[in-house]
């Protein structure tokens, strides 16, 4: 007697949709079938999948598929060839892998059709049905059977695959993703035409014209780092004319696949742009779609790499430890292009990105240490920039006091008038120089701020990868462990989940804090910004059973000053409310922030109120004082308030303190000039 393993119709589902969970990735490697299909277009269209019950089609111009083909390898999952062999009419290297992703999109639907016409058999059409209702009551996935009909056709070669009563809907969210995936797909910054994926929507042409309508000229400076086949490199920056700025050859050796990494850097201010026949609002807008960097494998897109949530060179964390001449994922666009015949590189399963073995490590090294190779350089520059002007700040400084002298020589005849100026100018002088020791003290206390935040920033970003590994763990658990088991510990999964979101939380808050957008000056819209910072702060808010309560007038005050400084002054005071309703032991139903906003006059008005045990331990005078804090345990800094102060101060306003309101707790009132009605 012989047996067979035979697979229960879960698995299908488990193949599917838990291992490329998201519907744009599972459509993405439909359009990599097209692909290695040597196909020139690929189309998806998308058919009232707002509601349950959509459609999608994916069409493409390739060579299609016999019936063998439809056998051997499209109802094949898992199959993954060893070696790239390049496809026959354009030499491809093949993209498409293993099959899972497909199998995700096939079953977002109830049904799917595929209809594919061979280049090779003209006239002739294969249609392969698919009922997944069926597949779900089958005992076993090989007991159902699949029919390859064929017909006569007048259309071109090609394929198209029907998915019919889509089970979930797309969110516009969703369909925004796919559009941004298919854009940066195929190399759009090559140059080269080759193949294009287009989705039938609005939101992906409105994409693609920002994506097409290139920026790179306005950029200040461009890196280029190549990787050769001996795993050395060479590194290279040139100015906004092309002209080589510096030039180094490294003794490193990275043990990876060859790559040419290049970067695009852009100032975003008006000085930049001056000259330049685009504007920075243009240019920031293609940004958003196209900053980060990106990996290019035999010239399509391996997802996610690029954009801050995939920022896996850590450009954004090392620009919140050190600001100063480092890019961003919003100031800088990067496209790593690479060719791996070898298959050193690996991408994992779900098909989001390598698996991260030694090969994409030290690939990850190579462009680290090309950001820090122009970092380095970049700041030598700063630097020497810096003691010029602070040479030659002195050096005015002496011929001012020459010129003063010579001028009271030649103009005060009369000695005691002339030590009577003297002494008036000496007065002006030391209240000069106690102004100079005072912003001296204020620099030291702000650096020791901007430190802790650096750290903070740092540790946010680390936090987030064994945060990742229990995600993965919990994933895991649930698809190894009995049901039965699994309901008995439904409670302790989701306790671990709400904490894990939590860290989540409390990881990126920082980050979104230090985003240097937020300290650019303008007109600012102070409820949206209030509206913002609740938000972001909710998850933690709602872990602490505080209730935020939004008054708004009706009119919305509108502001001069950035969003860093008027975020800054609610951050500090929601935090302040936080550690004072645990501190006084404040029950959680009792717990309420009251946060009211109104124009009067030319000002603005924003009032906070918390119903904690108000302003105690400490005179109400000394709060703004750096260093004071009211935290037995000392976990306060005591900063905050300064902080607070000083923002209201550089806004143009003032605020003011209660120890006590009617809701209960600490009162704190900004005044703040108001620029527009």
């Amino acid at each position: 007697m012989s047996a067979h393993f035979r697979f229960s119709p879960d698995i299908l589902r488990r193949l599917g949709e838990e291992l490329v969970p998201h519907a744009d990735q599972g459509l993405l490697e439909l359009t990599k079938n097209a692909f290695d299909a040597d196909a020139v277009n690929c189309s998806i269209k998308l058919e009232n999948v707002h509601i349950p019950g959509g459609k999608i089609l994916v069409t493409d111009d390739g060579v299609g598929m016999n019936e063998s083909a439809i056998e051997s390898s499209w109802l094949v999952l898992g199959l993954s060839s060893k070696a790239k062999q390049p496809t026959k009419k354009f030499s491809r290297i093949p993209a498409g892998n293993k099959g899972l992703g497909r199998l995700a999109a096939l079953r977002l639907g109830h049904k799917a059709i595929l209809r594919t016409r061979p280049e090779d058999e003209p006239g002739k059409e294969y249609v392969a049905s698919l009922d997944w209702d069926l597949f779900d009551q089958a005992q076993t996935v090989e007991s159902i059977d699949i029919s390859i009909q064929t017909k006569k056709t007048d259309l071109p070669h090609g394929t198209t695959i029907e998915i019919q009563d889509v089970r979930n809907t797309l969110a516009a969210w969703d369909v925004q993703r796919l559009a941004q995936s298919l854009i940066l797909m195929s190399d759009p910054f090559s140059g080269r035409e080759g193949f294009r994926a287009n989705l039938e929507s609005p939101e992906f042409l409105e994409l693609e014209t920002k994506v097409r309508n290139s920026y790179f000229d306005d950029a200040v400076y461009r890196l280029q780092a190549d990787l050769n086949n001996d795993g050395r490199a060479e590194f290279r920056a040139y100015d906004w004319k092309g002209i080589e700025l510096w030039y180094d050859r490294t003794d490193t050796s990275y043990k990876t696949v060859p790559a040419v990494f290049e970067l695009w850097i852009f100032i975003l201010n008006k000085e930049t742009f001056s000259s330049r026949p685009s504007t920075v609002k243009e240019v920031s807008e293609w940004l958003k779609v196209t900053g980060g960097v990106h990996i290019y494998e035999d010239g399509l897109r391996v997802a996610p790499y690029g954009g801050a949530d995939a920022d896996w060179l850590e450009m954004n964390v090392e620009r919140a430890k050190s600001p100063e001449e480092r890019p961003s994922t919003n100031t800088s666009i990067g496209i790593v292009r690479i060719t791996d015949n070898d298959g050193r590189l690996v991408q994992k399963t779900d098909r989001n990105g390598y698996i991260e073995n030694e090969a994409f490590a030290e690939l990850q090294r190579f462009g680290k240490d090309a950001l820090k190779w122009l970092f380095d350089k970049r700041i030598k520059i700063a630097e020497e920039r810096r003691a010029r002007k602070r040479a030659e700040s002195a050096k005015h400084s002496k011929q001012a006091s020459a010129s003063l002298e010579k001028v009271l020589q030649h103009t005060l005849k009369s000695p005691e008038k002339r030590k009577e100026i003297e002494r008036e100018i000496k007065k002006v002088l030391s209240a000069s120089d106690r102004e100079k020791s005072a912003l001296r003290e204020d620099l030291q206390l702000y650096r020791s701020l901007a430190t802790a935040g650096m750290t903070s920033a740092m540790l946010s970003h680390e936090i987030s990868h064994p945060i990742g590994q229990i995600d993965k763990l919990i994933r895991k658990i649930s698809r190894s462990l009995p049901k039965a088991i699994l309901d008995d510990l439904e409670w302790s999964i989701s306790t671990i989940n709400a904490a894990k979101s939590k860290l989540m939380t409390y990881a990126r808050l920082p980050l979104k804090l230090l985003r240097i957008e937020k300290r650019r000056s303008g007109a600012q819209n102070l409820n949206q910004i209030v509206e913002q910072t609740v938000k972001d702060y909710a998850p933690i808010l709602d872990d602490e059973k505080i209730r935020v309560e939004l008054d708004f007038g009706p009119n919305a005050p509108k502001v001069f000053g950035s969003v860093a400084l008027l975020e800054g002054v609610l951050v500090n005071l929601i935090s302040n409310t936080i550690k004072a309703f645990a501190r006084a032991g404040t029950p959680p139903e009792k717990r309420s922030i009251l946060i009211n906003t109104s124009i009067e006059d030319d000002n603005a008005f924003l009032s906070f109120s918390d119903s904690g045990p108000g302003i105690v331990d400490m005179p109400l005078e000394d709060i703004w004082l750096p260093g004071k804090t009211s935290e037995a345990n000392e976990a306060g800094t005591g900063f905050g308030l300064t902080i607070v102060r000083d923002s209201v101060a550089d806004l143009g306003g003032s605020i003011t303190a209660e120890a006590n309101c009617e809701i209960g707790g600490a009162r704190f009132v900004l005044k703040v000039p108001v620029i527009d009605r």
